[in-house]
């Protein structure tokens, strides 16, 4: 996605332009407008934004209200309605047949990285600051975090490879995000120091 002062752009979802504001105060929603090159009629659809962390937003923008438009006195309301943040079937399809609502998308900053506490000691999962990831065919990785050293960073160190020169593969991530996902999971964003994929 392509961010400018009054639009975005998504490389296979059109462009839109901010109807509302010069700015996103991450506590409301914002009408968005849908332009199209083709001659289409341009459609409304509502944005909600959600500052996570300094370098991490999560995004979800509604399904489309086209023309006619029925009634512009309450246009903002029914474009920004919780009914158009239903799952509609394009999105069932990339994210399950269960998927009610949008999903939320994780957008980070491309320029600016600023790490924050990974926060990992306080997840049930990470016993004594390690996990175990399996994964069949190449290795197995231990996911290292010092919460006193290191309180930013993750270690990926790779064991029971199948073959001995990835053992050397081991990489350290700055985390970028930490935040719920639902009741059962935590999002952890990262960004590696070495390789900056």
């Amino acid at each position: 996605m392509d961010v400018s002062f009054y639009s975005l752009h998504f490389k296979d979802g059109g462009n839109f332009r901010c109807l509302e504001k010069e700015e996103h105060d991450f506590a409301n929603d914002t009408l968005l407008l849908q332009t199209f090159d083709n001659g289409c009629f341009p459609r409304f659809a509502c944005l909600k934004v959600w500052k996570r962390a300094p370098s991490v937003l999560q995004y979800r923008i509604g399904n489309r209200v086209g023309w006619p438009i029925n009634n512009w006195n309450t246009l903002r309301d029914d474009v920004c309605s919780t009914v158009m943040f239903r799952a509609n079937t394009e999105d069932k399809a990339m994210f399950g047949k269960e998927v009610e609502e949008k999903p939320l998308r994780n957008l980070v900053d491309s320029l600016y990285h600023f790490p924050v506490d990974c926060g990992l000691s306080a997840v049930p999962m990470f016993r004594e600051t390690k996990i175990l990831i399996q994964k069949e065919g190449t290795c197995d990785y231990c996911l290292i975090h010092d919460p006193l050293l290191r309180p930013k960073r993750v270690i990926r160190h790779p064991i029971n490879c199948t073959d001995p020169i990835l053992t050397t593969d081991i990489r350290e991530y700055n985390c970028l995000g930490v935040y719920p996902h639902d009741e059962k999971a935590h999002a952890v964003i990262t960004r590696t120091l070495h390789l900056h994929q």
